[in-house]
């Protein structure tokens, strides 16, 4: 997709190109995200040289700054993915909103001890 992209930079607007990255590319950084993103950033690293498809989209050199260029283009990194799908999952599990084999996935700091803490209200898996 990547390549593709490449091809049709020279023809189509930025902001079609943006399109074919949210369409092609961002679905398969997003599927099951908040269970592999949050690992070692090693094996994360071929992903986030795919994602740097915004210097195409942007017209940058290939070895340009692409961290000004996420915002600029109102896309999110590979680590803002991660951390927008784990405060949506979290929010979901507060809300009680997720399937019921989430419903014992995380107790409060305060039902694993009895000190009155700052953190007592903390989730923690058990």
């Amino acid at each position: 997709m990547v390549g593709i992209i490449q091809r049709l930079k020279f023809t189509l607007p930025f902001y079609t190109l943006r399109t074919l990255y949210n369409a092609f590319i961002l679905p398969h950084l997003n599927y099951g995200a908040i269970v592999w993103a949050g690992g070692y950033r090693t094996p994360l690293l071929p992903i986030n040289l795919l994602q740097k498809a915004v210097r195409i989209i942007a017209g940058t050199h290939f070895l340009a700054s692409s961290s000004n260029l996420f915002c600029d283009l109102k896309l999110l990194t590979l680590t803002d993915l991660y951390s927008l799908q784990l405060g949506v999952f979290i929010y979901r599990h507060h809300n009680h909103s997720l399937p019921i084999a989430f419903n014992n996935y995380f107790v409060s700091t305060a039902m694993v001890h009895s000190h009155n803490t700052k953190g007592r209200s903390n989730l923690c898996i058990p």
